[in-house]
C-alpha cells in the first residue's frame, strides 16, 4: 500500500502474537531491502518507531501487529488484516470460537479510520460454521459492503468468483 499510499496505516492480527510478529517482519524486510529503496526511495522507516511489531515511515504510514483478543488500543487503521484468526487445532472450543468473533465484531471495528470506507479484510481457512467468516458472512447477509472470496482447495462449485475458475 506504501508505494500508492505512503501515509496508510495498517492494523493486522492473527491468533497468535508470534504468528503476527512473523508476518510483519517479513513485510518489514521487504521495506528495507535495497530493491524497495530503489524503487521507492521517498518511503524510509523511521528509526524511533522500527521494530518487528511496529514499525512507521517518514510519511505517517504505519504497519501494527497484534493477535486476536490482543491490545489494539490506541491504533487505527485505513486497512485491518487478519490472517488465520483461530488457531485450527482449538477450532472446536466454543470458548475461543466466541472469543476471536467478539474481537474480529466488537473490537477490531472500532480501530478503523474511517467507518464506512476502511475495510476489514479476513484470511483463513473455514474451520467451523460459528467461525469468524462464517459469524462475518452471517452478519453481512445481503449487504453490498461484503466482497466474499472463496478459493478451495479443488475446484468446485462454491468456488468464487467465478471468473477465478481459470487459474485452477
Amino acid at each position: 500500500t506504501w508505494t500508492r499510499m505512503p501515509s496508510c496505516r495498517v492494523v493486522c492480527g492473527s491468533y497468535a502474537h508470534a504468528l503476527s510478529l512473523e508476518l510483519s517482519r517479513k513485510s518489514r524486510a521487504v521495506l528495507m531491502s535495497d530493491l524497495y529503496a530503489r524503487l521507492f526511495p521517498e518511503v524510509i522507516l523511521t528509526r524511533d518507531q522500527n521494530t518487528k511489531g511496529h514499525f512507521v515511515n517518514n510519511k505517517g504510514g504505519s504497519r501494527y501487529c497484534t493477535s486476536v483478543g490482543g491490545s489494539v488500543t490506541g491504533m487505527h487503521g485505513h486497512f485491518l488484516i487478519v490472517d488465520d484468526p483461530v488457531d485450527p487445532a482449538q477450532a472446536a472450543s466454543d470458548a475461543d470460537l466466541d472469543s476471536a468473533n467478539r474481537w474480529m465484531t466488537q473490537t477490531l471495528p472500532t480501530r478503523k479510520i474511517h467507518k464506512l470506507n476502511t475495510p476489514t479484510i479476513l484470511i483463513m481457512q473455514r474451520l467451523h460454521q460459528e467461525d469468524p467468516a462464517g459469524e462475518l458472512l452471517e452478519r453481512m447477509k445481503g449487504s453490498n459492503r461484503l466482497r466474499h472470496i472463496n478459493l478451495p482447495a479443488e475446484e468446485t462449485d462454491s468456488l468464487s468468483p467465478a471468473k477465478l475458475r481459470a487459474y485452477y
